[in-house]
C-alpha cells in the first residue's frame, strides 16, 4: 500500500490546485462585473452566439492549471513505474511513465513491462478506445493530458 502513496499524493495535490483555481476563478468573475451579450446567427446551423467578456485573466490561473495537470501526469507516472516495480524486472534506467496512446495502430511497448493482469485495464482507458464509440481519440481526456502537458 505504501508504494502507492505516491499516487495518492499527486492526485490529492492536484485536487488542491483544482479547489485553489475554483475559488480563485469565482473571486474573479464576482469582482469583475462581467459584460455579457447574445447575438443572433444567421448561417447555417441557426442560432445565438454568447459572449462574456472581463478583464485580463491573471497569469496565476495559467501557473495553478499547469500544476495541476503535470500533478495529475505525474500520478499516473507513479502507478506506471509502481506497476513496473510490482513485475519484479531488472532494474532499468528507461523513463517509465504511463502509455498514451491515440493510434490503435501502434502498440504499447510499455505494456510489456506491467503485470499481465494490469496491461488489459490499461489498454481499457486509452484514447483510441474512443474510436469504438464513434468519437475522435482527440477529445479522451489522456489525449488532452498528455497534449496539456507534454
Amino acid at each position: 500500500m505504501a508504494a502507492l502513496d505516491g499516487v495518492e499524493i499527486k492526485m490529492a495535490r492536484s485536487m488542491e490546485h483544482i479547489t485553489s483555481l475554483r475559488e480563485e476563478t469565482t473571486q474573479f468573475i464576482e469582482g469583475q462585473g462581467a459584460q455579457y451579450r447574445r447575438v443572433r446567427d444567421e448561417e447555417p446551423p441557426k442560432g445565438w452566439g454568447f459572449y462574456v467578456a472581463w478583464e485580463p485573466v491573471p497569469g496565476r490561473f495559467g501557473a495553478i492549471i499547469g500544476d495541476a495537470l503535470t500533478n495529475m501526469r505525474a500520478a499516473l507516472d507513479h502507478l506506471a513505474s509502481q506497476l513496473f516495480f510490482a513485475t519484479k524486472q531488472a532494474p532499468t534506467d528507461a523513463w517509465i511513465n504511463f502509455p498514451i496512446a491515440s493510434d490503435p495502430a501502434k502498440p504499447l511497448k510499455s505494456l510489456q513491462r506491467v503485470p499481465a493482469a494490469a496491461a488489459p485495464i490499461i489498454a481499457s482507458v486509452q484514447p483510441y478506445q474512443n474510436l469504438t464509440r464513434g468519437q475522435p481519440a482527440e477529445i479522451h481526456p489522456l489525449h488532452v493530458l498528455k497534449l496539456l502537458v507534454n
